[in-house]
């Protein structure tokens, strides 16, 4: 049976009108002001560690330190980027410095990819300290300080996409990895996400660092090649280009009038 009785019309008196504004106010700053706490880093075209004393330090390892084992020469580096992602203030990280033939890599541990909630998953982040030949040039204790700020927010911009992946995603995830092309768009869209986490110009300059390193003519990334032969389709972009960093920055609402 429907209940048939009629809505009941409430009147509210003028006396809670103040207070009901009073709330709405509240309301509105407290929603302002969580975003402002997201958004929170100021985007920076150069980042000088030795601007930051003691007391910063100790603030952010406060902050952002919080279940990360960190590597201790590259504290400082990992904690400057892990405050431009709010989102993985409590997630578990672990940073190890071994040898590995790729620069960097990003993964969950398998039992908690497949088994654990994605925001209660531990990432291990890799940084090589040796490679083969070929790599060695771009080994993250070579890079300046902006690159490896810029790369560690790649890296963490795979947690930040993993913490909105079911763990059906995560298989798929590990099998698309299999796909050349599959990796192009993975890594593509990885750059951006560091760049709408306010890291552009720090991506920019490991872009830039690589394309004058790195040798091998036609790898999936920052070819040192003249500018006329960049001409292929997006698709062979895995990493973007500078010109591309570029572009987006100019057009992109985060970084416009950056001094």
């Amino acid at each position: 049976m429907f209940n048939t009785t009629p809505f009941k019309v409430i009147n509210i008196s003028e006396e809670y009108f103040p207070i009901m504004k009073a709330i709405l106010i509240f309301s509105i700053f407290f929603i302002l002001g969580l975003n402002n706490q997201l958004r929170a880093q100021q985007i920076k075209r150069n980042i000088i560690l030795d601007l930051y004393g003691r007391q910063e330090q100790e603030e952010l390892k406060k902050s952002f330190g919080h279940n990360k084992f960190l590597i201790d020469k590259y504290e400082l580096q990992t904690l400057i980027a892990l405050s431009y992602f709010p989102e993985l203030k409590d997630v578990k990280i672990t940073f190890r410095y071994k040898k590995k033939i790729s620069p960097l890599m990003t993964r969950p541990t398998l039992w908690s990819a497949l088994f654990k909630r994605p925001e209660k998953r531990q990432y291990i982040v890799i940084i090589s300290n040796n490679s083969n030949d070929n790599l060695d040039p771009v080994l993250f204790d070579k890079m300046p300080v902006n690159a490896q700020i810029g790369v560690l927010g790649h890296e963490l911009s795979h947690i930040s996409y993993f913490l909105n992946t079911s763990a059906w995603g995560m298989i798929k995830i590990a099998f698309g990895n299999l796909s050349p092309k599959y990796l192009d768009k993975l890594e593509y869209h990885t750059d951006e996400l560091t760049i709408d986490h306010g890291l552009g110009y720090q991506l920019l300059a490991w872009s830039e660092f690589v394309k004058n390193t790195f040798t091998e003519k036609y790898w999936k990334g920052q070819e040192k090649i003249p500018e006329e032969e960049i001409n292929y389709p997006r698709i062979r972009e895995r990493y973007m280009h500078s010109s591309t960093i570029n572009k987006i920055l100019e057009a992109h609402p985060l970084y416009q009038n950056i001094q």
